[in-house]
């Protein structure tokens, strides 16, 4: 029988022959929904690129004891993609980050702009629970690198130092280029940044901000959509196409020269 993989606390895993306690509700999911109890075997990964063989020595609805074997490999399977969207107000904010750490995001950088309607970074208790809703998505989705959710910047800061990688922004007013075709014109292995406004879109002075600053607008196509749709519809696409790129040689050729399907 495949080991079931189990997603621990960030930073948990120690050596062989350590014990690792998974405590809470995800222990009741572990003996009640996959009925894993002494001698079960499983993969424990923390989220920071570690990963070790390990088989269940007691189980109970409230606990659960791994002890740990071997180390094993785990590579990184985030997509080159950092996603800079405007804050939003509340739970729709949690919901763009759960969704952004479930397709693998590598990093979210949350950005404060003229028309964010809240401050978090004045207490961080947003961005703590930001930090927390990772790790349960990590768990959830049995991931092996945990998204790193930095405090939120004001735009300008994040402007007056750009991140050295392909700036896109997503903009309702572009029309003729689209982001699936940027995304295949600049193939695989290029680390991508994408930045998205807040309800009702950038001001005209911070458009113009994100253009000087080297930022390609693109369309997701005629609608209109809501803030957190627009960042992870905008994550899918990288998701599909860095899938298309690492799926093997040849591949690529599922898009014709202009980026677009056949």
């Amino acid at each position: 029988m495949v080991p079931r993989e189990v997603v621990v606390e960030p930073g948990s895993l120690g050596k062989p022959g350590d014990v690792v306690i998974v405590a809470g509700p995800e222990a009741r999911h572990l003996v009640r929904v996959l009925r894993m109890g002494p001698g079960s075997r499983a993969r424990l990964k923390d989220g920071c690129g570690r990963a070790f063989s390990a088989t269940v020595i007691s189980a109970g609805v409230s606990e659960v004891r791994f002890e740990l074997h071997e180390e094993t490999e785990c590579g990184d399977d985030t997509l080159p993609l950092i996603l800079m969207p405007a804050i939003i107000k509340g739970k729709r904010m949690d919901w763009l980050i759960q969704k952004a750490c479930e397709l693998g995001v590598r990093c979210i950088q949350p950005v404060i702009t003229e028309r964010t309607v809240s401050n978090p970074a004045r207490d961080g208790s947003r961005a703590r629970r930001w930090r927390e809703i990772a790790v349960q998505a990590l768990k959830q989705c049995r991931g092996n690198i945990l998204t790193r959710v930095n405090a939120p910047m004001p735009l300008e800061t994040l402007l007056d130092n750009p991140p050295g990688l392909r700036k896109i922004m997503l903009f309702e007013g572009e029309e003729g280029h689209f982001l699936l075709e940027e995304l295949t014109e600049t193939g695989s292995g290029v680390e991508i940044g994408i930045i998205s406004g807040p309800e009702g879109g950038f001001s005209p002075g911070e458009t113009g901000m994100c253009l000087q600053a080297g930022f390609r607008p693109v369309s997701l196509g005629s609608r209109i959509l809501r803030a957190e749709t627009a960042s992870i519809c905008a994550a899918a696409q990288v998701a599909a196409v860095h899938a298309i790129h690492c799926s093997g040689p040849g591949r690529e050729g599922m898009f014709n020269d202009a980026g677009k399907g056949p």
